[in-house]
C-alpha cells in the first residue's frame, strides 16, 4: 500500500515523485464496456530531477535504456524524441480497484518523458489499456529502483 502524505508547508499539493493526474479518459465515449481507456499521466524522479523543469535523460545518452521491456517496444520515433520529450527511463503503470487500491486489475510498461509525461511507446500518445470493464481507478507509477506512488483517490472514467 502507498501511504497518503500531507502537503508541505506552502506547497501546491505535488511534490518531486508525485502522480500527478491531468486526464484519464477512455477512448470510445458511449460505448458499452469494455472498453479502452487512455490515461494521461506526470511523474517526476527525484535522482533525475534537474533544477528545471525536466530531469536529466543520461541512461538515454549513453544507449543504456532497453528498447523492449516485457514485450513491449519502444518505437523508433519514441528513440528519436528530444528535448522535454526525451525518454528517462521505462516506468509500470498500473491500474487498481477503485475500492481495494492492492488489487492490480491492469499493469504495462510505458516510457517517461523528460518533462515528466508518462507516453505509450510511440513516444507521444498517452497509454493505452484495452477491453477493460471499469468506471473508476487508483493510478500507481512503479519504477525499478524508486518508490511507487499512486493517486489518493480513484480517477473516474
Amino acid at each position: 500500500d502507498f501511504p497518503n502524505v500531507a502537503n508541505a508547508s506552502g506547497s501546491d499539493g505535488t511534490d518531486i515523485g508525485a502522480v500527478e493526474v491531468q486526464v484519464a479518459e477512455w477512448s470510445n465515449p458511449g460505448a458499452s464496456c469494455p472498453m479502452d481507456i487512455q490515461v494521461d499521466i506526470k511523474v517526476f524522479l527525484k535522482g533525475t530531477f534537474d533544477a528545471g523543469t525536466t530531469m536529466r535523460t543520461n541512461l538515454n545518452d549513453n544507449g543504456l535504456l532497453p528498447n523492449v521491456v516485457d514485450g513491449y517496444t519502444m518505437s523508433t520515433a519514441a528513440q528519436s524524441n528530444t528535448g522535454a520529450a526525451k525518454i528517462v527511463d521505462w516506468v509500470s503503470l498500473e491500474l487498481r480497484d477503485a475500492t481495494d487500491n492492492t488489487i492490480v486489475i491492469a499493469s504495462r510498461p510505458a516510457l517517461l518523458q523528460a518533462d515528466g509525461t508518462i507516453v505509450d511507446m510511440d513516444g507521444s500518445s498517452p497509454v493505452s489499456f484495452s477491453g477493460l470493464n471499469l468506471s473508476a481507478a487508483y493510478v500507481a507509477v512503479r519504477h525499478r529502483n524508486h518508490l511507487g506512488v499512486m493517486t489518493a483517490t480513484p480517477i473516474s472514467f
